[in-house]
Order: C-alpha cells, then sequence, then structure tokens
C-alpha cells in the first residue's frame, strides 16, 4: 500500500474513532436523557395517583356536600312548619287574649255596677239607720218623759 492510501485510512481511522466516541457520547445522553424519563415519568405517575386520591376525597366531599345540603333542606322545611305553626299558636292565643280581655272588661264593667249598687244600697241603709236611731231617741224621750211623770 502506497503512502497516500496509508494516510487515507489513517484518517479514515482517526473520523471512525472520532465518530465512534461521538456516538458514544451520544449513546451516554440518550442513556441518561432515558433515565430522566423514566424519573420523569414516575413523578407523573406519583403525581397521577396523587390526583385519582385527590379526585376520590373531592367526590366523596360532594356526596358530604349533597347529604348536609339535604339536611339543611329538612331542617329549612322543619323550621318553616314550626314557624306555621308558631303563627298559628300565636294566632290561637290573640284569639283567646281577645276573648279574656273581653271577658274581663265584662267582669270589671259588672263589678263597678256592683260596687254603684253597693254604695247606693249603702247611702240608703245609712240614711234609714240614722232616721230609725231618730224615731228611737224620740221613743225613748217619750219613754223617759213617761216614766219621770209616772215616778213623780
Amino acid at each position: 500500500m502506497d503512502d497516500k492510501t496509508f494516510e487515507l485510512l489513517e484518517k479514515l481511522y482517526v473520523e471512525f474513532i472520532k465518530f465512534k466516541e461521538e456516538m458514544m457520547e451520544f449513546k451516554e445522553e440518550m442513556t441518561e436523557f432515558k433515565e430522566e424519563m423514566i424519573g420523569f415519568k414516575e413523578e407523573m405517575t406519583e403525581f397521577k395517583e396523587e390526583m385519582v386520591g385527590f379526585k376520590e376525597e373531592m367526590t366523596e366531599f360532594k356526596e358530604e356536600m349533597i347529604g348536609f345540603k339535604g339536611d339543611m333542606t329538612e331542617f329549612k322545611e322543619e323550621m318553616v312548619d314550626f314557624k306555621e305553626e308558631m303563627t298559628e299558636y300565636k294566632k290561637d292565643t290573640n284569639g283567646r287574649l281577645i276573648r279574656l280581655e273581653i271577658a274581663i272588661e265584662e267582669i270589671r264593667d259588672k263589678a263597678t255596677e256592683a260596687l254603684e249598687a253597693f254604695e247606693v244600697l249603702s247611702e240608703t241603709n245609712k240614711k234609714q239607720h240614722e232616721e230609725i236611731m231618730r224615731e228611737l231617741k224620740g221613743e225613748i224621750s217619750v219613754i223617759e218623759l213617761a216614766v219621770k211623770r209616772k215616778a213623780t
């Protein structure tokens, strides 16, 4: 082989070695990239599992809130019923109070009439008593006079 061919082969060999080194570096970079991608995939799988867990928690929370809403709706209905009962009770109580006020007013009127009649009767009795007492004094004076006449 001549020198030129040898030189060409040598250059070719050097270039091939360089190419081989570049390919080995590329392989290492690709292996590193693959490992990074595997790590990323693991992180994403872990994240997905966390998100699935979060979704389940949120679904459970949603169900609890729906139950809570149902409880609150039921409570509201109970309170509306209670309000209606209290309104009806208030109306009944007001009606009874009005009837009691009317009855008390009638009793007050009758008591006033009775007191007025008692005062009139009392005044009449007082006058009659005074008149009887005057008559008795007059009769006692007549008896005293008769007793004095007989005694003399």
